[in-house]
């Protein structure tokens, strides 16, 4: 490519020079061919990083189905990927194990009625029913596991379940949940959801602790000159910065407070 794009431009020039093209006239040729370079270019190089980043994407995909279908067979996670292999052949290596994987979760059989299995077909079978028990045993773990978070997290959110789906998640049987694949993805939406409105909850708190402070320094400063601050303000203030009502202690007025006022005190201080 490099030798046919000096060669290239060795021609241009010769007719240039042959032309007799010079000055700003040559200095224009030579900015449209580096524009028209750069297009061609910058086309090419945005064409196979969309290419490149479809690859990880896909082996993402594979990745996540492979983890996924080794938990529910209880068997071992697969090792991780050469990350010095080229992007393609790793997902060459993803799609077969994806392959060879989704077949041991396939029926391997068909036994129709009035006929008597070989042994061969009985063995399958009885793997398969094998599988099929560490799938059920592996996805009733995570159930449980998944269940005490969630109720966890109602009891710290006080958010009641809704539909039936949760209020069967939470006060049903353990016994009567059906652990099919659709079940088992809505009970993990169910926790990711109140591990966001948490994690939202705990955020909004940071912000609002943060402005008490600010406005209670804002009123430090201002007032630290004409007024002396009561035993019951120093709690306030220290409660700001240590977590209110993080060892139990309850708000009191004293009688310094009381003789020694900063401001007109409102009835529920006390």
């Amino acid at each position: 490519m490099v030798e046919y794009m000096d060669s290239a431009r060795t021609q241009l020039e010769a007719i240039w020079r042959t032309v007799g093209v010079s000055g700003d006239a040559l200095s224009d040729r030579h900015h449209s061919l580096l524009t028209k370079y750069r297009a061609v270019f910058d086309d090419t190089i945005a064409e196979e990083r969309k290419y490149q980043q479809e690859i990880i994407d896909a082996i993402e995909r594979h990745r996540a189905s492979v983890i996924k279908i080794s938990d529910e067979l209880g068997q071992s996670q697969p090792t991780e990927l050469n990350r010095r292999l080229p992007l393609l052949e790793c997902k060459k290596k993803l799609e077969e194990d994806l392959q060879g994987l989704t077949r041991l979760t396939k029926q391997p059989c068909d036994v129709s009625d009035g006929t008597v299995p070989s042994q061969k077909q009985l063995d399958q079978l009885k793997e398969y029913v094998h599988r099929l028990e560490c799938v059920k045993n592996a996805r009733l773990s995570q159930y449980r596991s998944t269940k005490r978070s969630i109720t966890n997290l109602i009891s710290e959110l006080e958010t009641p379940p809704v539909s039936s789906f949760e209020l069967d998640v939470v006060s049903g049987d353990e016994n009567s949940f059906v652990p099919t694949a659709d079940n088992m993805d809505h009970l993990q939406q169910y926790d990711t959801e109140l591990q966001q409105k948490k994690e939202l909850l705990q955020k909004r708190a940071v912000e609002l602790r943060d402005q008490l402070k600010t406005l209670w320094s804002l009123w430090i400063d201002v007032s630290e000159d004409s007024l002396k601050i009561s035993d019951g303000q120093q709690w306030i203030q220290t409660s700001l910065y240590t977590g209110i009502g993080s060892g139990g202690e309850s708000l009191s007025c004293s009688s310094e407070a009381e003789s020694q006022p900063l401001y007109r005190r409102s009835p529920d201080l006390c």
